[in-house]
């Protein structure tokens, strides 16, 4: 990951070359020879999901690229000063920001790749108002949260005038006083009821300080590649809620199997378990591998990964003389994942030991 990563921090790789390096860890993950692909039991997808909703971790190159380059546009907005920003600000968005910055004709490479990384920052960057001076009512994105928002006028006449306002208006006109108080009778002319309550709800720093940008999915307010690739592939690509539509009931025991006390070998073999990475006849045949799905011990009867563990009679005796309780029904399920939950506490080691004696 070394080598790509250097890279995708300044530029935005192709999508086939992506693909194609996906492609390569992929191969090296699942391959037990150095002149075999090997059988690729998942796909590189449910590999890169998170570890407790049913994948590995791995990280996905594309959103991995995005966030990265949203690295370099977050310092084009917290650092105006900066020989980055100025080299770009004169060339791209010179009355404007790099969050509402258009791609422009004839871009460079190098500008082209972080404007891709545009959306990503949008969804979670939020202007902190100070004095407001700095920070335009209309153009910029200083209300609300996750995503904030650019505010609407409410365009009323008011007394039997109508309301006069700039398209270059700052927040600090909306601001009475030492700057630390809205001026709520302004506010109320001019904009909703929605938007009304959400600005009355900020706080402004005062006269004497800056606005500044915050990134609102951490803490310190930062803007970290951890945070923008959960963001890249959670929020704007939709990952979280898809999986929680497939799998709504299994991050307890994913959650379970990563939490035990035991070595990384037989961590990995239960998450094989868990996603029917194994294998066992039945797998073989649906791969058109080999013709015969029966077990070897068990005359008539498939060999799935649950029937290899738990209710073969080889694995029946050797979880009673392990001594191990059998679940409240009396007998194992026929639902590999209710099986491996109870058995889970007890003991890890017996299964991977079942499956090496196969």
């Amino acid at each position: 990951m070394a080598l790509p990563t250097y890279t995708m921090v300044c530029f935005l790789l192709p999508k086939t070359v992506c693909k194609q390096i996906m492609a390569i860890m992929s191969d090296f993950w699942w391959r037990s020879r150095k002149d075999s692909r090997g059988m690729h039991w998942k796909s590189w997808e449910s590999l890169c999901k998170p570890k407790e909703c049913g994948g590995l971790g791995f990280k996905d190159l594309e959103a991995l690229n995005l966030a990265l380059l949203g690295k370099q546009m977050w310092r084009m907005l917290t650092n105006k000063n900066s020989l980055l920003t100025r080299v770009f600000k004169s060339r791209y968005f010179k009355k404007s920001d790099p969050l509402s910055a258009p791609l422009g004709s004839r871009p460079s490479y190098a500008w082209r790749s972080i404007h891709a990384a545009q959306k990503l920052v949008q969804q979670g960057a939020r202007v902190i108002i100070g004095s407001g001076k700095d920070t335009k009512v209309w153009s910029e994105r200083w209300i609300g949260s996750k995503p904030a928002m650019m505010v609407t006028s409410m365009r009323r006449h008011e007394r039997g005038r109508q309301l006069d306002v700039s398209e270059d208006m700052r927040v600090s006109e909306l601001l009475c006083g030492n700057g630390s108080e809205w001026n709520a009778e302004l506010v109320r002319d001019m904009f909703t009821e929605e938007v009304k309550s959400k600005i009355l709800a900020i706080r402004p720093a005062g006269r004497n300080s800056m606005d500044t940008y915050s990134w609102e999915y951490t803490k310190t307010g930062h803007y970290t590649v951890k945070s923008a690739y959960w963001v890249q592939t959670n929020i704007i690509e939709g990952v979280e809620e898809k999986q929680a539509m497939i799998q709504p009931s299994l991050d307890v025991i994913y959650q379970q199997v990563w939490n035990l006390e035991t070595s990384p070998k037989i961590k990995h073999f239960l998450w094989r378990c868990l996603n029917n990475a194994l294998p066992v006849a039945e797998n073989m045949v649906h791969r058109h591998i080999g013709k015969n799905k029966e077990c070897c011990r068990c005359d008539g009867v498939a060999e799935s990964v649950n029937h290899l563990l738990f209710q073969c009679n080889f694995a029946r005796l050797v979880w009673a003389e392990a001594n191990v309780h059998i679940p409240p029904a009396g007998k194992w399920s026929d639902s590999l994942f209710s099986n491996l939950h109870w058995i889970l506490n007890l003991k890890k080691s017996i299964q991977w030991r079942l499956w090496k004696k196969v």
